[in-house]
């Protein structure tokens, strides 16, 4: 045998990479800001002041499974905020899929809303905004990267903050199955979450495919083909300035009046086009390798023409001028890269997912 060979086989049978972080032993009036700045690598979060000083405490434990990450994690009541800065930032483009085994969430935002039923799933769009409470809790989160799920998805967009209800039998068995991902993450080597990674994925996808509640609100009468096919002609057309409603219905072989139909939830045709290009021109601003490219060449590389048009629905979206979008999301990012002093972190794992 090889050295090479030798070396693969050894790595085969090598535990998962693990990361624990804990305030535990950090000073009491210390530990809500030492956690704040944690989590900070994917939300913002804030706690009353009784909340924070009355014996505070949160952590995570979390495991690698070849691109995937699932952490439990444990804290007191607090309310968590994903923003558009916070999202171009990290440039995180993933689902998040979280149970808790104790307290609970609510929003106001997405599909469902309120608060999330006991038992059940919690599925988050992470490039999406996102405003949410906890109580007390642990949960545990399976995140996967959304090109592992989404082409096989039939509404790929749609699934932010939904609610998926333990009366659903798939719901049920995606539920044991993380749960299950949790409690033996620790006995399992890098060789077998290979094998288990993709019929995971494949469980998510089946949930999100078959789960009846919290499902996005449109005509039952249109095929989620037609939806989808839809969709992927507006994604296809972002850059084009021309792209129209009748450019889209003729393309997709739809009327005009199914299409509106189709897009009602999202505020009209145009609306959800805009809403498209910004987050497109905003996750240019965000990357570090397009730093050099004039704000206006990026808009208009994303359908945008109108130079004054462009900067008021940008800073409609995101209360800021593209510039200053642009400024903070690279403020984030140095913040990120310097606060730790290792890479085997919870924190570090996100962004390289």
């Amino acid at each position: 045998m090889s050295d090479a060979e030798g070396a693969s086989d050894e790595a085969s049978f090598a535990p998962l990479a693990h990361s624990h972080f804990s305030v535990s032993d950090v000073p009491r009036r210390q530990r809500f800001e030492e956690w704040r700045e944690s989590i900070s690598c994917v939300f913002e979060v804030e706690a009353s002041l009784d909340v924070r000083h009355d014996n505070f405490n949160a952590s995570v434990d979390g495991h690698l499974l070849d691109g995937v990450m699932l952490a439990e994690t444990s804290s007191r009541q607090q309310t968590w905020y994903r923003s558009p800065q916070r999202i171009a930032a990290d440039g995180m483009d993933h689902y998040m899929v979280q149970l808790f085994s104790r307290g609970n969430l609510a929003t106001e935002q997405g599909v469902s809303g309120g608060v999330a039923p006991k038992g059940g799933l919690v599925v988050y769009d992470l490039a999406r905004e996102a405003k949410s409470a906890t109580s007390d809790f642990t949960n545990v989160s399976l995140i996967l990267p959304r090109d592992m799920v989404a082409p096989f998805l039939q509404s790929p967009d749609d699934q932010h903050l939904r609610y998926l209800s333990p009366d659903e039998p798939l719901v049920r068995l995606l539920h044991n199955q993380i749960a299950t991902l949790r409690s033996i993450a620790p006995d399992m080597t890098t060789a077998q979450a290979i094998e288990v990674v993709p019929h995971v994925a494949g469980l998510v996808s089946a949930c999100l495919n078959g789960t009846v509640n919290g499902s996005p609100a449109i005509g039952a009468d249109i095929p989620l083909a037609t939806i989808t096919l839809v969709k992927k002609i507006v994604e296809i057309g972002l850059s084009d300035p021309e792209l129209s409603p009748n450019t889209i219905a003729r393309q997709a072989g739809v009327s005009r009046s199914k299409l509106y139909q189709i897009f009602e939830a999202y505020g009209g045709v145009a609306r959800y086009v805009r809403t498209r290009r910004l987050r497109a021109v905003a996750r240019q601003l965000a990357d570090p390798a397009l730093a050099h490219c004039p704000i206006y060449d990026v808009a208009r590389s994303c359908g945008f023409e109108n130079a004054a048009a462009f900067a008021r629905a940008f800073r409609t979206q995101y209360d800021q001028s593209p510039r200053d979008y642009r400024e903070h999301a690279k403020s984030l990012r140095r913040i990120d890269l310097t606060r730790r002093d290792t890479v085997e972190n919870y924190e570090s794992w996100l962004h390289q997912l």
